[in-house]
C-alpha cells in the first residue's frame, strides 16, 4: 500500500487494514482472539470492533503490546526532529515554568502610595 493508495481509501477501510496486519500478526504467533482479548481486559467483540473503527485507540494499543508490537507506533507517527533554524532559536530558551499575567496597575498604585506617605513635602 502507498502513501498514494492510504489517501484513497476511507477511514474505516484504514481501520480495517489495521486490524487485518493485527490479525496477520496474532495467527503467525497462533494466539486466539479470545485470548488476547482475555490478556487485554476486553471481550473479543470489541477486539473485533477495532475492525470498524469502534474500538478506542488506547485498546488498540493494548492489543499492539500484547503481541510485541508497540515499537511500529514509531514508525505509525514518527516524531519530527527540529530543523537547525529551529534548533538554534531554542538554545538557551529552555522554559521551566509558566506565570500568570502580571498586574502591573496594582504594583502602580502601591508604589504611589507608599510614596507618598514616605514623602510629606
Amino acid at each position: 500500500m502507498s502513501i498514494d493508495d492510504l489517501y484513497s481509501y476511507s477511514d474505516e477501510a484504514l481501520c480495517g487494514e489495521l486490524f487485518e496486519r493485527l490479525e496477520k500478526v496474532r495467527l503467525s504467533k497462533n494466539i486466539s482472539q479470545k485470548s488476547i482479548a482475555d490478556e487485554v481486559g476486553i471481550t473479543p467483540v470489541t477486539y473485533r470492533n477495532i475492525k470498524s473503527g469502534n474500538a478506542k485507540l488506547v485498546t488498540f494499543i493494548a492489543v499492539m503490546r500484547t503481541l510485541d508490537k508497540l515499537e511500529q507506533l514509531d514508525n505509525l507517527l514518527p516524531d519530527e526532529p527540529l530543523s537547525p533554524i529551529q534548533l538554534a532559536k531554542r538554545q538557551g530558551k529552555s522554559r521551566q515554568r509558566a506565570r500568570g499575567k502580571l498586574d502591573v496597575s496594582n504594583e502602580i498604585n502601591d508604589t504611589d502610595q507608599s510614596d507618598s506617605k514616605e514623602l510629606d513635602w
